[in-house]
C-alpha cells in the first residue's frame, strides 16, 4: 500500500525524532484521539497524567508588544572603566618578585603583587629625611632627661651620620656642577669654585666627626670589639631601603609593558598598562529616526546579536560623548569570547507596535512551513496555535496572532508535544 502524501512530513519528523540521543528526555505519551474530534481551528494533543509528568513542560505568558525593535550595528571596544595602570610611587630600580614571571605584553595577570621598586631617593630628599629624623631623635632624647643616655647617643650619632652622608652627596653634586661650569669662560669665578670645595671639606669633616661619636657611643654600649663591625655594616645596610610592592588592582591582560627588570624608574613613571578583556563597550550610531532613544533607561537590559553568535545581553550605559553625525548609544557587556573590533547589532526600542504580541522564541516550533506555539488548555490539553506574520526580535518572536491575557504558552517541551501529536495522527496498521 502506498503512503499518502499528507503523511510524508509526519513520517519525516518521526524519523528525525528517532535519531535523538539515547539519554534524551522521554517523549510525552499522548492519549489516542481521532483527528476528526480535534478542534478544527486549534488542533492539539491531550496528554496522559504520566505523559504530562514525563514531559516536564515549562510555561510563560504571551505579552502585548509595546514597541518594534530597531536593529542598530555597532563596534566593540575595551571598556575604559576596565583599564588600569601601574606607575612607580618613587624613583628606584624595578625588580621581579621571587617566583613571579615578569609581566609581558599579552599575558594575563591576577590581582596581587606583580613586582617591586627599590627606592633610591635623591640627595636633597635624603638630606631632608635624615634631618627630620635627627630632629625627632633629639627631641625624644631631651624629653627624658637633660643628658643623653648611652643608647640615645648611639641613635643620635647614627642620625648624624645619615644627615652628614646626605649632605655629602649634595655637596659632591654641587662641586661637580661648579667644576663643569668652571670650564665655560665667564660662568664661574675661581672664588665660587673654591667656596664649593671648602663646603665639601666641611661636610666631610662633619661626617668623620659623626662617625667618631658613633664609635665612642657604641663602645660604651656594645663593647670595643663590636665597634669596627658596626661601622663597616652601617652605611650599606641603612641605605638599602625597603622594597615598595606594586600591586595590580584587578585581574587583566597586559597591554603595554615598556620596562624590564633592572630598569630605573622615576616617580610617577608608567610601569605597565592593563585591562580586563572581558569587559566591553558597544558603540552604535543610531541613524534610524524610528528609534526612540528617550525610552532607554540607565542600566536597561538590551539584546545583542551577531552573525554566527548566540544572543547576548548587555545594559544601556548612556550616549557617546564623541562628536558623530548621529547620536550613538553605549552598551556595556561582558564576554570572554569577543574581542575589541567585533561588529554586533543591538535591538533598541522603535515605534509603537499596534496589534502585535510577543512570545518567547523557545516556544516556537515549525511544521508544514508554519510557525506554531502550544497553549495550555483544560484537562491536560495543549492547543497548537499558528503564528501569523511572525518575525524574530532578539530572544522573542513578534506576531500578529492574538492571545488571551491569561494564555500560558509552552516554552520548554513544545517540540516533544509536536512529535507526539504527529505520532498520534499516523493511522494504525490493520492486523
Amino acid at each position: 500500500m502506498k503512503t499518502p502524501l499528507f503523511l510524508l512530513p509526519i513520517l519525516a519528523s518521526l524519523l528525525l525524532n528517532s535519531c535523538a540521543p539515547k539519554n534524551a528526555p522521554a517523549p510525552a505519551t499522548a492519549e489516542v484521539k481521532p483527528t476528526e474530534e480535534s478542534d478544527p481551528v486549534f488542533p492539539g494533543i491531550v496528554l496522559s497524567e504520566a505523559g504530562l509528568a514525563a514531559a516536564k513542560l515549562e510555561f510563560a505568558p504571551a505579552a502585548k508588544a509595546e514597541s518594534l525593535p530597531v536593529a542598530v550595528w555597532g563596534r566593540l571596544s575595551s571598556d575604559p572603566a576596565a583599564n588600569w595602570e601601574l606607575r612607580a610611587p618613587a624613583a628606584g630600580i624595578l625588580q621581579a618578585l621571587d617566583g613571579k614571571a615578569w609581566p609581558q605584553h599579552g599575558s594575563r595577570c591576577a590581582a596581587g603583587d606583580l613586582l617591586q621598586v627599590i627606592p633610591d631617593p635623591s640627595p636633597r630628599e635624603q638630606l631632608d629625611l635624615e634631618t627630620a629624623r635627627l630632629d625627632l631623635g633629639s627631641r625624644r632624647a631631651g624629653a627624658g632627661s637633660e643628658a643623653l643616655s648611652a643608647a640615645a647617643e648611639v641613635d643620635a650619632a647614627k642620625a648624624e651620620i645619615r644627615s652628614s652622608e646626605a649632605a655629602l652627596e649634595l655637596a659632591r653634586a654641587n662641586q661637580k656642577r661648579q667644576q663643569e661650569l668652571a670650564k665655560i669662560p665667564g660662568e664661574v669665578a675661581a672664588k665660587t669654585l673654591g667656596e664649593s670645595a671648602e663646603q665639601l671639606g666641611q661636610v666631610e669633616a662633619r661626617l668623620s666627626s659623626a662617625r667618631a661619636k658613633l664609635a665612642q657611643a657604641q663602645a660604651q654600649v656594645l663593647g670595643k670589639e663590636l665597634v669596627a663591625k658596626a661601622l663597616k655594616d652601617f652605611s650599606a645596610a641603612d641605605k638599602a631601603g625597603q622594597a615598595i610592592l606594586l600591586k595590580a588592582p584587578a585581574a587583566g591582560e597586559i597591554r603595554d609593558a615598556p620596562l624590564g627588570p633592572g630598569s630605573r624608574v622615576e616617580a610617577g613613571q608608567l610601569v605597565l598598562r592593563a585591562a580586563d578583556p572581558g569587559r566591553l563597550i558597544l558603540e552604535a550610531e543610531v541613524m534610524d529616526p524610528a528609534c526612540d532613544l528617550s525610552a532607554l533607561k540607565p542600566g536597561q537590559e538590551l539584546t545583542l546579536q551577531g552573525d554566527g553568535l548566540e544572543t547576548l545581553k548587555g545594559s544601556f550605559a548612556g550616549l557617546s560623548s564623541r562628536e558623530l553625525p548621529h547620536p550613538a548609544v553605549l552598551v556595556s557587556l561582558r564576554s570572554d569570547k569577543l574581542r575589541p573590533g567585533a561588529l554586533l547589532r543591538v535591538l533598541l526600542p522603535g515605534p509603537a507596535a499596534e496589534g502585535l504580541s510577543r512570545v518567547p522564541a523557545s516556544a516556537v516550533v515549525f511544521w508544514n512551513q508554519q510557525a506554531w506555539v502550544y497553549v495550555k488548555g483544560e484537562d491536560r490539553k495543549f492547543e497548537r496555535h499558528p503564528l501569523e506574520n511572525c518575525r524574530p526580535a532578539g530572544d522573542s518572536m513578534l506576531t500578529s496572532s492574538a492571545f488571551d491575557k491569561d494564555a500560558e504558552i509552552v516554552t520548554k517541551g513544545a517540540q516533544s508535544l509536536l512529535s507526539e501529536e504527529l505520532r498520534a495522527m499516523i493511522p494504525k496498521e490493520e492486523d
